[in-house]
């Protein structure tokens, strides 16, 4: 077992926080957003639902190379890609550039269960429970700020300058990982 310092733990659980915020922020907006390309009822459902879609599809491919190559590596893909993918949305000019968008979102947004197997490797099974509290609280504190800080942004701004501010905080949660060391020992270069 590797051992990291708290600090570490802090930053895994701000980007849990800030990976689940980036895939949330949108869910309020969605609505306004498919109206606005004429859309109706089926394609805001769509919308809603790509990015748990991609997730859901991308967690186990996550979790089998994050367990060959590393935790560290799936992360800062993970969230360069986010970034890349809520630019994306943000210029879109059209319902299915939109969907791609929000595909990739959540494709790129399925580091939780990386970020678990992380907290198993550096914490024994004693502490391991704690930690995993704290994993969750971080993940649903993103579910909570996502839509409320989306919205806000909406109101004032528009949904684009959202997905363009989900980016950037994308881009420092990246910055962040640099202080995240390797959790997994045996991972391959």
């Amino acid at each position: 077992m590797v051992r990291v310092a708290r600090s570490a733990i802090f930053v895994l659980y701000f980007v849990v926080f800030v990976d689940v915020f980036q895939l949330s922020f949108i869910w309020p907006l969605v609505p306004e957003i498919v109206q606005g390309f004429g859309k109706g009822p089926t394609e805001i459902g769509l919308l809603s639902s790509v990015a748990a879609i991609g997730e859901g599809l991308a967690s186990p491919i996550l979790g089998m190379i994050a367990d060959r190559f590393g935790r560290k590596p799936i992360f800062m893909v993970a969230m360069a890609g986010c970034c890349l993918a809520n630019v994306w949305t943000g210029f879109a000019e059209d319902y299915n550039w939109l969907l791609v968008g929000r595909l990739f979102v959540g494709i790129l947004g399925g580091t939780p269960p990386v970020a678990a197997a992380y907290i198993s490797d550096v914490t024994t099974a004693e502490e391991r429970g704690g930690y995993l509290t704290h994993y969750q609280a971080a993940f649903f504190l993103g579910m909570i700020a996502g839509p409320f800080v989306g919205g806000l942004i909406n109101q004032f701004a528009g949904w684009r300058i959202a997905c363009f501010s989900s980016a950037g905080i994308c881009a420092l949660n990246f910055l962040l990982l640099f202080w995240l060391p390797e959790s997994l020992q045996n991972a391959e270069s």
